[in-house]
């Protein structure tokens, strides 16, 4: 088994006795899966992902749809210590509405994260790249047109 990773290149066992190897060259890894050449009995797997392979803490602002105002202001600060605040802004009839959540979260998968004690439906994010989308019904990724309209930018 080939295990890509952003890690040191090493040798060491699986929990099943196999020998894994990490290679961390970019240009190895497309070279081995272009080629389809891996080995009998070896597969290729990736094990990037937004946890391991991006620099996802830090502070995340954008401004979601909302019935009845010009829209909801999100700021969500992920720490590296797995704490979070969460701000909300809205404005509906001249009334300002502010939430403010704080507290720990949780990787879900290597993808999404859980932010413990805010409702239901704002509480799953997908991390990617410099931006965090609110997930869908279930946890799931909404449609990209549908995506594009939840998501938080990071902030330098």
């Amino acid at each position: 088994m080939i295990l890509f990773s952003c890690k040191e290149s090493k040798v060491s066992k699986n929990e099943e006795g196999i020998n894994v190897k990490f290679i961390t060259d970019t240009n190895a890894i497309t070279q081995l899966a272009d080629s389809g050449d891996v080995g009998e009995g070896m597969q290729l797997v990736d094990d990037h992902n937004a946890k391991n392979s991006l620099d996802w803490n830090g502070t995340y602002k954008g401004t979601f749809p909302a019935d009845y105002s010009k829209g909801e202001e999100v700021t969500v600060t992920l720490n590296k210590d797995y704490t979070f605040s969460y701000l909300s802004r809205i404005e509906r009839n001249r009334k300002i509405e502010n939430r403010e959540e704080k507290g720990k979260f949780s990787w879900v998968n290597g993808s999404v994260v859980k932010l413990e004690g805010v409702e239901e439906g704002m509480n799953l994010l997908f991390v990617a790249e410099e931006r965090l989308f609110k997930l869908g019904e279930g946890g799931k990724r909404m449609p990209k047109k549908e995506e594009e309209k939840f998501v938080l930018s990071k902030q330098y």
